[in-house]
């Protein structure tokens, strides 16, 4: 009995502390398309802000865009895409705000050097390099 015991009681503070990494503390948050197709999927705090992995879809079923917030701001690297599958944008983003390379592609995959650039703190320094 004493083992039974032990052991549900290890298990209740082992699932404790096993919070899914990609929440950011949040609970999980589904948007749907009047079609009831998933539009949007991420993690809230009770007071509506937007933590964690965040995915959203096309109405078709195709992932758009995929980044994780941080006290209802994009932080780390966002990924959007056109809805034929190719990449559309990628950017690091700190405390909201674009750092680093924005890169931007056409829909035949080319990189869009008109509207990619280098940015520090959301404003655009330089251009990107041509490769």
């Amino acid at each position: 009995m004493k083992k039974s015991y032990l052991a549900l009681v290890v298990l209740s503070v082992l699932v404790g502390c096993f919070d899914d990494p990609k929440s950011g503390g949040g609970e999980p948050f589904i948007g749907r398309y009047s079609s009831g197709k998933k539009e949007i999927e991420g993690f809230k705090l009770a007071d509506g802000t937007k933590v964690g992995l965040w995915i959203g879809w096309y109405d078709s079923g195709q992932k758009r865009a995929e980044g994780e917030y941080k006290n209802d701001k994009e932080e780390g690297l966002w990924t959007v895409w056109h809805e034929n599958g190719q990449k559309w944008f990628e950017s690091e983003y700190k405390n909201g705000l674009r750092e680093g390379r924005g890169i931007c592609w056409s829909n035949d995959g080319s990189i869009d050097y008109e509207r990619s650039a280098i940015y520090k703190a959301g404003e655009k320094i330089a251009d990107l390099p041509k490769k």
